[in-house]
């Protein structure tokens, strides 16, 4: 990266925070979709690829509409597979929903990350012409069960809700149109300050593991 790609970047970031705050309505509105485009082949996974063990594309569980179906919530420190709960101390976790269907037993764990890997979605790539590419995909990784040693070593896993097998089934078709439409990751929150009082002003909201369970 030469100094003046650097400079460059500086000079947009400080920008941003010059911004007028009442000129604009703010926050930015995410930026859905209507068909999700393919990756861009520069764009690729560091550590381990996306969903390696997840079922096929927009395939998604259905049950029995009369089906009860207990809801999990699940969190972890990001990439504890690797470096173990050293993420966890400064807070940097990740966040699924784990389903379990009381008629058959079966349970499924549900993820929506990064397509190519959390530093690839938060800074962009500058390429030898000067500009910028983002890789910053984001998609729903599907699989069957719920790996208890994996969440509750380093986070947890707790039943948070219980909901019919109807309910389930709207959910599940709601998150293959979503996981089509709404695609980007977004790692930051961008505030004009850093205070807590009324002046502080969001930019641009977070996208990310956490938004998906909250939505």
């Amino acid at each position: 990266m030469n100094s003046f790609s650097v400079l460059g970047i500086i000079v947009s970031a400080i920008s941003i925070l010059a911004i007028e705050t009442e000129a604009y309505t703010w926050p930015i509105p995410y930026q859905s979709v209507s068909n999700r485009p393919k990756n861009d082949p520069y764009c690729q996974a560091g550590l381990v690829p996306f969903c390696p063990t997840g079922k096929s594309v927009n395939s998604m569980p259905f049950v029995d509409p009369s089906d009860i179906v207990e809801v999990f919530a699940l969190k972890k420190p990001v990439w504890s597979f690797k470096y173990g709960p050293l993420m966890g101390f400064f807070n940097i976790m990740h966040d699924g929903l784990g389903f379990r269907s009381k008629k058959t037993g079966l349970n499924y764990t549900m993820e929506w990350y990064e397509l190519d890997q959390l530093f690839n979605c938060t800074f962009p790539h500058l390429l030898e012409d000067g500009n910028l590419k983002w890789c910053n995909q984001g998609a729903l990784c599907v699989y069957d069960g719920i790996n208890d040693t994996v969440w509750n070593q380093y986070g947890f896993i707790k039943k948070v809700s219980e909901v019919s097998g109807s309910q389930y089934n709207q959910f599940a078709n709601w998150s293959l149109y979503d996981n089509n439409t709404a695609i980007y990751y977004e790692t930051w929150s961008i505030y004009n300050n850093n205070n807590t009082d009324n002046s502080q002003v969001m930019f641009f909201d977070s996208f990310d593991c956490a938004s998906w369970v909250l939505r």
